[in-house]
């Protein structure tokens, strides 16, 4: 991954803006293993060596620092890019020695002064690892320290990954395979004996000809489509939500939660759907059964579709439009519908009522009312860090990307806690 970009030091000081995205780092299984973040603090993209330098120094000591890790990775650990200045200054010792990797980027020679830096991190707990790494040759000092190699497989051939594998193999390092995109990627790199992954193969739907959802999954199906109808049945919500019992269960354990802070027990289907009230109906059972339906996919892919409604939901009240908020928080997560259920979107979108534009959008289609694609778009360029994309949807809309900024944040937090509980 490359550094943070920045404009002029003078604009660094002017503005309060905060660019963070995060990206999975996945396990053998695909479980969630740590995030790399993603940033800069400007808008600009045109910068020289000190001034991205000087950009970078205010993101560690200020942006990351004050938001908290915590509420950008939870329990993880965050990889974070450090360039050869802010390394041999010691600036990655500002970051919590348990809850950071820090990334040593690939154009920094490894010469005395930078292996001083990283033996110093060493010797105090911190965990290092190699970016894009391509061959060993005038590294070998630098990986004894080294505790991870990150190869960019669009960088590497196989054969100079076989080689540095084996190369390396000595050493116990964990090896960590960069933008791996398909599925088929994904194996072949489990294959050559990464044990981490980076990229976007999760997220992207595996079409495979005339496969059929499975029984369970048609099920869960079938209770999105009954709370997408424009107008919704109380009663036949009710018989839906019984004909699955885990999800009456997850109902009735979730409005007697000490949020809610009911003075009694709510104990019937029914009093808890009136209680709720459509809205909050609506989001719920999308909620549940979304879950349901990625039972055996990445728990990452959940979070992100949570976290991506959520995202869009909040959007819909900067932009004035709270009376839709539940079209947009169903546009954002509906949007990796196909990757759960391994269906092209065109097919998925047949199975539940939608609003016109929400399936315009989730198709792909320009919007007949404006917002709600640009909201999606606003999301995905997030999860992309492409700051540019960014740039042009907020302006097109007239937001602040302050106030961006602190959506998707929350939307973060928002959805890990759901996602806890």
């Amino acid at each position: 991954m490359s550094t943070a970009t920045a404009g002029s030091a003078d604009e660094i000081g002017a503005s309060d803006e905060i660019y963070v995205a995060r990206q999975p780092i996945l396990g053998l299984n695909q479980e969630l293993h740590a995030y790399e973040l993603l940033y800069r603090s400007s808008r600009e993209n045109v910068f020289d060596g000190s001034d991205a330098t000087t950009a970078t120094s205010r993101l560690v000591t200020n942006s990351l620092l004050t938001i908290g890790l915590e509420h950008l990775v939870g329990e993880k650990r965050a990889f974070v890019n450090f360039g050869r200045k802010l390394l041999v200054d010691g600036y990655a010792q500002l970051l919590p020695k348990g809850a950071v990797v820090i990334e040593i980027l690939e154009d920094i020679e490894p010469d005395a002064e930078v292996l001083r830096a990283c033996e110093d991190l060493k010797r105090k707990g911190y965990t290092l690892a190699l970016d894009d790494f391509v061959s060993a040759d005038g590294y070998e000092d630098l990986l004894q320290l080294a505790d991870i190699v990150k190869v960019d497989l669009r960088l590497a051939t196989v054969e100079q990954q076989r080689e540095l594998i084996n190369r390396v193999s000595s050493l116990s390092l964990g090896l960590l395979a960069e933008k791996v995109e398909t599925h088929e990627e994904f194996a072949a790199a489990a294959e050559l004996g990464y044990t981490m992954f980076q990229g976007y193969f999760f997220s992207r739907p595996q079409i495979v000809p005339g496969r059929q959802i499975p029984g369970f999954k048609l099920n869960y199906m079938r209770i999105l489509k009954e709370v997408s109808n424009p107008e919704l049945d109380f009663s036949r919500i009710e018989q839906v939500v019984k004909s699955e019992a885990s999800l009456v269960h997850k109902l009735l354990r979730y409005v007697n939660s000490a949020s809610f802070g009911w003075k009694r027990d709510v104990e019937s289907i029914r009093h808890a759907l009136a209680l709720l009230g459509e809205t909050e109906i609506r989001k719920w059972i999308s909620l549940a059964t979304v879950a349901g339906i990625a039972s055996d996919k990445p728990q990452q892919l959940v979070i992100d579709a949570v976290m991506r409604g959520r995202f869009c939901e909040s959007l819909s009240r900067t932009l004035g439009l709270a009376a839709r908020s539940s079209d947009y928080f169903l546009a954002g997560m509906y949007s990796l519908l196909d990757a759960l259920l391994d269906q092209p979107m065109s097919e998925v979108v047949e199975e539940v009522h939608l609003a016109g534009d929400v399936r315009e959008v989730l198709l792909g289609k320009p919007a007949a009312t404006r917002g709600l694609g640009e909201a999606l778009a606003l999301a995905r360029a997030y999860e992309r860090a492409d700051w540019d994309a960014i740039d042009a949807v907020a302006g097109s809309l007239g937001l602040g990307l302050q106030e961006i900024a602190q959506s998707y944040l929350e939307a973060t937090e928002w959805a890990d806690q759901v996602f806890k509980s």
